[in-house]
């Protein structure tokens, strides 16, 4: 089964980069949000990009005679080149640029197919739009420039640049998936974070009855149907995504009526599914970083509860998958919440493996900022 990347191709990650954002630095008095300037940083020479006058800048590392055109080309050009190198070539969706990671903070880049959508998390980027542009255009026939908004929506930057395209099917490692760019939305139904995670529920599936709690547009989904599942639940608030993850199991030559698409929130489906005695041999859960809704979810209040409804929905030697890409939860807090709902559900569990985002989603450390999902993986203890 593919494991997302070979162990040879492992060896060559993209080069992180502590780029980041700068605070308490002294800037000229009539810098403007968007400049480019020179700064000397404890001791050091940097070119900052103005975002909040008087207040932060993104560091551009050591300043080597370019303007921001030539920057941008430049270190997008590196970026691209090191995924060449390093990612499968049967895998159109991925990251493309990573933040601080490729010496472009405060910018990801996301590819599907021939799309590549620019997030720009700050309002330093909305004079500089069109040199991004004109950086990604080398390489991908449409851009969508994006600042980055609360709650996943975009903010007043959201430009295409090149015909919009509003649907692409891409390749994932040979799962097929039809993504979405909507007006005003960031979410495209597949995040490329989770490739790591969906390759390994496709190899641990077979034969298992699998239940994805928040299963959106489906990529475990259809991970574990390919991968042999014997029934998948997938489970979802919104009957738009439990169409959508219809279409993506048959646009993989599988058969959707062998498995169940439930319109119901996720807690409320696994306490039913509890009272009822429901066994599966994995469960996911991947709970969304921002969750609308009468009784929007919230991982301080929530995980913990629904975590303990899953590990007792789950079968002796079952797995439980979760994840998060929530920034103010780290590995350690993570794996506290997994092994206090273990207890609280009566079912002793082992943590198997702490996993999380690809080689193309490049990170200082890991703990650091950048390697923002978490994910775990455990198994239920037989008692």
């Amino acid at each position: 089964m593919p494991n997302g990347l070979s162990r040879a191709r492992r060896r060559e990650r993209p080069a992180a980069r502590a780029e980041g954002r700068l605070h308490g630095v002294v800037l000229p008095a009539r810098a403007q949000v968007g400049d480019l300037i020179p700064l000397e940083v404890a001791g050091r020479k940097t070119l900052a990009l103005v975002e909040r006058a008087d207040v932060a800048a993104w560091d551009l590392g050591e300043p080597a005679g370019e303007d921001l055109d030539q920057i941008f080309a430049r270190r997008v050009t590196a970026a691209i080149e090191r995924r060449r190198r390093v990612l499968p070539p049967d895998l159109t969706v991925y990251r493309a640029v990573h933040d601080a990671g490729d010496a472009l903070p405060g910018i990801a880049v996301d590819v599907y197919g021939a799309v590549a959508i620019c997030q720009c998390y700050g309002r330093a980027f909305r004079r500089h739009a069109d040199s991004l542009a004109r950086a990604l255009r080398a390489y991908f026939g449409a851009v969508r420039v994006v600042e980055r908004g609360p709650r996943g929506r975009s903010g007043s930057l959201d430009r295409w640049y090149g015909d919009p395209i509003r649907e692409q099917i891409v390749n994932e490692l040979g799962l097929r998936f039809r993504v979405r760019f909507d007006e005003n939305k960031l979410g495209s139904g597949l995040y490329a974070d989770q490739r790591p995670q969906r390759c390994e529920l496709r190899a641990r599936a077979a034969g298992q009855r699998t239940l994805n709690l928040f299963g959106y547009a489906g990529g475990f989904t259809v991970a574990a149907a390919v991968g042999g599942a014997l029934q998948v639940d997938h489970v979802d608030s919104s009957r738009s995504c439990l169409r959508w993850a219809s279409d993506n199991l048959a646009l993989n030559d599988l058969d959707p009526r062998r498995h169940r698409f439930i319109e119901e929130d996720a807690r409320a489906f696994a306490r039913r599914a509890r009272r009822r005695g429901e066994r599966y041999g994995i469960v996911v859960v991947d709970p969304p970083t921002f969750a609308l809704g009468a009784t929007p979810f919230r991982v301080a209040r929530d995980l913990g509860p629904l975590l303990a409804d899953c590990c007792a929905l789950l079968a002796d030697r079952g797995l439980l998958l979760v994840s998060s890409n929530a920034r103010g939860l780290n590995w350690q807090r993570l794996a506290a919440i997994a092994r206090d709902a273990a207890r609280a559900s009566g079912r002793p569990a082992a943590i198997t493996a702490a996993t999380g985002q690809g080689d193309d989603y490049p990170y200082l450390d890991p703990a650091g900022a950048l390697h923002h999902l978490k994910a775990l993986w455990l198994r239920m203890v037989e008692g």
